[in-house]
């Protein structure tokens, strides 16, 4: 059963280059801040908690190789601008340091998105 579940999703997306990054308590504060910055926030129109587009942005990022910090930019890229501007880019740097804020930039170049 997990050898057909495993080449489902090889088949689905892929073969795997290499091992997922491993994630560590880090990448767990970064989920548990981003449930603390926008646990009540719902997507625009509908009723879906905002949590679920961190998820699958982070998962998305995970599933093209990114590592622990680009994991972590994409779980907290919206915290800044949602969740007390500077003092929460404070907060985030002290917690996380200045790697996730690199991440957090290559992601948002226009000239990295694939159209």
């Amino acid at each position: 059963m997990i050898s057909d579940l495993k080449q489902a999703e090889t088949t689905r997306f892929g073969a795997v280059a290499s091992a997922p990054p491993p994630l560590t308590e880090r990448f767990l504060a970064a989920v548990a801040l981003a449930a603390e910055v926008h646990g009540r926030q719902r997507r625009s129109g509908t009723e879906i908690p905002y949590l679920a587009h961190l998820l699958v942005v982070t998962g998305l990022v995970l599933e093209d190789g990114g590592d622990e910090d680009q994991a972590i930019a994409a779980m907290l890229h919206d915290a800044v601008e949602d969740g007390g501007g500077r003092a929460m880019l404070e907060r985030i740097e002290r917690g996380f340091g200045s790697g996730w804020r690199r991440s957090s930039r290559r992601a948002r170049t226009p000239s990295t998105v694939t159209r």
